[in-house]
């Protein structure tokens, strides 16, 4: 099923299928695709509407500073169209394709999430899909949130999710606490229900023992 969903991503990348994302709420989706035997991942952007050249090879470049990767851009379109039944094309939108060297450099390592944010922060909803094959990332499915962005994840088998929403474009862009966070905070409520298990022994069977001594002092007349 894994390598079905990869070549299926293999061959919209090829073709320049991947569209941006059907759900108008959608800005930009990013599909990344796992690296080559010389460790170069393949990274599409594709964003909602005809958009100017410049901007979206910005946006690639500036992924690739925030990650501090090496890389280029393989193709730029400014204007995905389809032509209707009436011949007439109208703009679904824009992508831009290219290679980046160790995304995630090995295996078990968190996504690193904070790049795309900053690359693509004056869009508010982001949906980044990661084919990582073997290259498996280590974000727990869980939903990630602080005061202006809110990351919802799911992954499974090296095939991870990033669903992203910024409330203010212009504000903090600082991605939110990721697993471990929530590791903390699910640890803390099964340290609580413990301890309230615990207490609720304890008065059981305090209450027992009890009933148990006075019976067993009692005569019956």
């Amino acid at each position: 099923m894994m390598l079905r969903n990869i070549l299926i991503a293999i061959g919209l990348l090829t073709l320049g299928a991947v569209p941006v994302h059907s759900q108008s709420a959608i800005e930009a989706t990013v599909v990344i695709l796992p690296p080559s035997d010389t460790g170069v991942w393949r990274v599409q952007m594709a964003f909602s509407g005809a958009r100017e050249k410049q901007w979206l090879i910005d946006r690639f470049n500036t992924m690739l500073a925030q990650g501090k990767w090496q890389g280029r851009i393989t193709r730029v379109r400014t204007r995905i169209a389809e032509s209707s039944a009436g011949g007439t094309s109208a703009p679904l939108g824009a992508d831009v394709i290219g290679e980046v060297q160790s995304l995630v450099p090995q295996p078990g390592q968190p996504f690193p999430i904070d790049a795309f944010i900053s690359a693509l922060a004056e869009l508010k909803t982001i949906n980044i899909v990661y084919f990582g094959g073997n290259v498996t990332v280590t974000d727990l499915p869980g939903v990630w949130k602080n005061r202006n962005i809110t990351v919802r994840v799911s992954n499974l088998n090296g095939l991870a999710q990033f669903n992203i929403n910024i409330d203010d474009p212009k504000g903090a862009l600082s991605a939110p606490s990721r697993g471990p966070q929530d590791m903390r905070n699910r640890v803390l409520v099964i340290c609580g229900l413990c301890l309230l298990a615990l207490g609720v022994g304890i008065v059981v069977y305090t209450v027992a023992k009890g009933h148990s001594t006075h019976t067993s002092g009692s005569s019956w007349t």
